[in-house]
């Protein structure tokens, strides 16, 4: 009986060798090799936000994240914040937008993002403390008088959420937005249009 022949060592090596450079190549091809490169996937992960492609998007901003840049980990934290909250997936949304003010407390899209989130999340306390906050630093900041509004509403605190929004119109009448809830909101505190409905 003859013993089936064995590799030779340096066959073996070579073989290893090989193995190991195509898994290095495929690794370097799944991570960003660039900030170029995250710049690119942070914008097609933006646009497939957009296009409600939201798994899609989540997946690119994990990856930019996953390759460690520092550079782009607040906007990728931000972008994952937003799809994940499009998904319905608040408390993940939460912590990305926390982390992502933990690298940059300025960063006005976080807070907004985690303001919009904690509303949705019946928080909206905490989201009216984020949104005056916002307001201070960039008092012409529509989107966080916006979602101040709307946390006031949920609040109910209906009437601060009034003035606020007419405070809005009237220093830019162009904000269609604030007009649109600040009529919707009028007419829901108007007390001749409640229906009594007792007997």
């Amino acid at each position: 009986m003859n013993p089936a022949p064995r590799p030779s060592l340096p066959g073996a090596l070579g073989a290893l060798t090989i193995a190991l450079a195509a898994a290095l190549a495929a690794s370097l091809a799944a991570a960003p090799a660039t900030a170029a490169e995250g710049g690119r996937l942070l914008e097609q992960a933006d646009r497939h936000t957009g296009d409600g492609r939201l798994a899609e998007a989540v997946a690119l901003y994990r990856r930019v994240l996953a390759d460690g840049s520092t550079a782009e980990r607040p906007r990728a934290l931000v972008g994952l914040g937003r799809a994940l909250s499009w998904q319905g997936r608040h408390i993940a949304a939460t912590a990305a937008y926390r982390e992502a003010l933990a690298l940059d407390p300025d960063d006005a899209e976080a807070r907004r993002g985690l303001a919009r989130v904690l509303s949705w999340r019946g928080h909206p306390h905490e989201a009216a403390a984020l949104m005056q906050a916002q307001r201070r630093h960039d008092p012409r900041d529509r989107e966080a008088a916006w979602i101040l509004a709307e946390s006031l509403a949920w609040m109910g605190r209906g009437d601060r959420a009034l003035a606020l929004l007419r405070e809005q119109v009237a220093a830019d009448p162009g904000d269609e937005r604030a007009a649109r809830e600040r009529d919707a909101l009028q007419a829901a505190l108007r007390p001749e249009l409640r229906v009594d409905l007792r007997d």
